[in-house]
């Protein structure tokens, strides 16, 4: 297959946007399209293969769409062109693969390969540590498509413990964190630990609290933040900073959160969501006491479905200030983890809010039953729901 075979059109490889000029004649693309027609081709010969790789290192990843799915196939190719086995690999290998490690970043970081998910972040870190201006472009993608936090901080925590910077007693040794730093897609990446909290300073984080901690996915890292935001701020941290500490605030303490300000439904919401992690029910528990000791605040609709299954860490004596119109007006109820002393109190909240459904059992009982335990009473009343049996739960059986 040749330019000249093709009319001399211009064609590019269907997933990489590289002209075949630039492959030379001797390497066969694995997939080029041709007018309305796609022709494929794995047959990319040994003795070429890694000129091939080496070209389509170059290449620019970001053209390609995420729905042709190749980064699997790349992956394949590239292992048996280099012969790379387990967790094996060469800074040569990563130097042929060039931004193609991106994409083999991507596939093993779904855990879904042959390395599994623990060889995979070994493989991962390999990867990046080897060729670390690949973060460029990288970074932004798994952000964009929301990789889970848990998989960022083992990766970010893999990556940091193989981080080498010099020591100068306590002094930065490789440059001060400024908004330009704090703006590049590949921050944090060149700080361990100690650099990190020693470079930080905090009229920078002060003036760049997004940017930083939507980057940062370490917890050592996200600790010093806290630690720098609560020297930045003596006399309290405004609802402005809280809205932005995302996956950060999930390392407070609860005496970090006893300086927060949290007055409004936007910063309750910002703490409250679940791609930022699960919060300790110690900790959900003073985030919405605070939220309601602000006057004129209280567990209406719109706080029941943010807070959403943090609401069992909350005392009884605070549930029972649930009104029936907000139960009503609310999703269903998320008590999974409540005790039932606390199912018994949304228990009667939920009945006194569709009590003019009890005319209708089936209905009744399919808008409170995740406030019932499971007793014998519960039992036999979902087995015939016309008996109208449904009592509050009062035990753990």
């Amino acid at each position: 297959l040749t330019e000249a075979s093709l009319k001399n059109k211009q064609i590019y490889n269907c997933f990489l946007n590289i002209p075949i000029s630039v492959l030379g004649n001797k390497v066969i693309p694995i997939c080029v399209e041709c007018e309305n027609n796609r022709r494929c081709n794995t047959d990319v010969k040994k003795e070429n293969c890694r000129s091939y790789f080496s070209a389509v290192g170059a290449a620019d990843f970001s053209v390609a769409s995420e729905m042709l799915n190749k980064g699997p196939l790349l992956l394949s190719e590239a292992r048996t062109c280099l012969g790379i086995n387990g967790t094996s690999l060469s800074r040569d290998d990563v130097v042929v693969l060039g931004n193609m490690v991106a994409a083999m970043v991507t596939v093993l970081l779904s855990g879904k390969t042959q390395y599994g998910y623990n060889d995979g972040v070994k493989l991962k870190s390999k990867i990046i540590i080897s060729n670390p201006g690949f973060l460029k472009s990288f970074m932004p993608k798994l952000r964009k498509t929301k990789t889970e936090k848990r998989r960022l901080k083992k990766l970010f925590k893999q990556i940091s413990n193989h981080v080498k910077n010099p020591r100068s007693g306590i002094c930065c040794t490789v440059g001060n964190i400024t908004q330009v730093t704090a703006s590049d897609t590949s921050f944090p990446f060149r700080y361990d630990q100690t650099l990190f909290d020693l470079c930080l300073g905090i009229p920078v984080l002060k003036d760049n609290l997004n940017s930083i901690c939507e980057k940062v996915e370490n917890d050592d890292f996200q600790k010093i933040i806290l630690q720098k935001l609560n020297q930045a701020f003596p006399a309290g941290v405004s609802d402005q900073e809280v809205q932005v500490l995302g996956s950060v605030s999930r390392m407070a303490s609860l005496h970090d959160i006893s300086k927060w300000s949290i007055t409004t439904t936007d910063t309750l919401a910002a703490l409250m969501k679940a791609e930022d992690g699960s919060w300790k029910a110690a900790k959900s528990k003073e985030i919405i006491t605070k939220y309601l000791s602000t006057s004129g605040k209280s567990l209406d609709s719109i706080e029941l479905n943010m807070i959403d299954s943090n609401l069992c860490s909350l005392n009884t004596s605070t549930l029972k200030t649930i009104s029936p119109d907000s139960i009503r007006n609310a999703k269903p109820l998320n008590v999974a983890s409540c005790s039932a002393e606390q199912r018994r109190v949304l228990y009667e909240i939920s009945n006194a809010a569709f009590r003019s459904q009890t005319g209708n059992p089936s209905i009744f009982y399919g808008l409170i039953k995740s406030c019932l335990v499971k007793n014998a009473c519960y039992q036999h009343c979902a087995a015939d729901l016309s008996k109208k049996c449904i009592i509050p739960p009062n035990s753990e059986n």
